[in-house]
């Protein structure tokens, strides 16, 4: 596989050295053996992935640097609610139930029925 020689080797052997997160680690590792001349074969072998994900690693990295080895699965949660409104949401639920909710301790249906009363959410 080709590598765009956007870092030396060595930088990229520090970098795996130095990083925390295995996942990153091994991406950093794919890098490193497809600069080093493996194939995607036994460069899949060597850190556990499928080939078809180490070439997609490579293909990254070439296309948009160590930002590309970034772990980018799925998105990131964001809250339908201003945080204004999580902040009184929290008050509400702090302050327990009152006798309009008609319970004495504030369940996940109940949290859910506010929601959409107090915020139509």
């Amino acid at each position: 596989m080709e590598v765009e020689p956007r870092l030396s080797l060595d930088e990229l052997k520090r970098l795996e050295r130095g990083e925390k997160d295995a996942g990153q680690a091994k991406r950093l590792r794919t890098v490193i053996l497809a600069m080093e001349g493996w194939t995607a074969p036994p460069i899949a072998m060597a850190v556990g992935l499928s080939r078809r994900v180490c070439q997609q690693w490579v293909y990254r990295f070439n296309a948009q640097g160590l930002a590309g080895l970034d772990d980018q699965r799925g998105r990131r949660p964001t809250s339908p609610l201003t945080s204004e409104q999580e902040a009184e949401i929290r008050r509400r639920l702090d302050a327990g139930p009152t006798a309009e909710d008609g319970v004495c301790s504030l369940r996940g249906v109940d949290v859910r029925r506010l929601l959409k009363q107090e915020f139509g959410v």
